[in-house]
């Protein structure tokens, strides 16, 4: 990872995956992503990944779909041993501002999550959206809340 000077705060980044496990013998890692579709995750660059307080950028040396999931490969990691010591259980974050502007009618999850929930039938209260999302969750997917909110 890179020096300490281009650390980010966690209120300037934005989780979009995670590291999962290694992939062969060079340091290559499975990647979970977030983003939709999976790929996208690669064309948010640089990512940064968490290391005490900070986020620190790391530079990709090589990325792809393999079978039905991601995996790359993370400059300066070049064994399995090394990648599982150092990247499986990290999140991958990028820049907030590496982001397009929503618009139209459409909202970042990120945005909603300290929103508060505004009940006309009086049968919700001081309830956060993320606690009634968290909810109904169980039943619906994140696409139908939004929607049903924005409606």
């Amino acid at each position: 990872m890179a020096a300490a000077d281009n650390a980010l705060t966690s209120e300037q980044v934005l989780v979009v995956g995670r590291v999962m496990a290694v992939h062969g013998v060079q340091g290559w890692v499975k990647v979970y992503s977030h983003t939709d579709p999976m790929e996208n995750i690669f064309e948010y660059q640089p990512w940064y990944m968490r290391r005490g307080e900070h986020w620190l950028p790391v530079t990709l040396t090589g990325k792809r779909r393999q079978g039905k999931g991601l995996v790359a490969g993370v400059q300066g990691c070049n064994d399995r041993d090394q990648a599982q010591q150092e990247l499986v259980g990290r999140d991958i974050a990028v820049p907030r501002d590496l982001l397009p502007r929503s618009g139209g009618g459409d909202y970042y999850w990120r945005d909603l999550m300290h929103a508060a929930v505004r009940d006309t039938n009086s049968m919700i209260s001081n309830t956060s959206f993320a606690t009634f999302a968290s909810f109904l969750g169980r039943f619906f997917t994140k696409t139908i809340i939004l929607h049903a909110f924005l409606c």
